[in-house]
């Protein structure tokens, strides 16, 4: 039983993990950068942290579709 709910468990303490994280990231550094002292516009800085947001975003869910791909193609070999 602890053979099939192991793996489970483990996506969702990623999933947990990783969202927590991405928030700390986000709101920790990603929105409270400030580029205007580099010469950045509030447009230009704006984007910046939208393109960060994003890219952290895309990466969550790469990271969260391999560990369910990985799943499944074991729980096909099992069954």
């Amino acid at each position: 039983m602890w053979r099939r709910l192991l793996p489970l468990i483990t996506i969702m303490l990623v999933a947990w993990v990783l969202v927590l994280s991405g928030t700390v990231i986000i709101f920790g550094y990603i929105a409270p950068m400030n580029l205007s002292d580099v010469g950045a516009s509030p447009l230009a800085e704006a984007i910046i942290k939208v393109a960060a947001s994003a890219l952290l975003a895309i990466l969550w869910v790469l990271i969260l579709y391999a560990l369910t791909l990985s799943y499944f193609k074991r729980s096909i070999r099992v069954s």
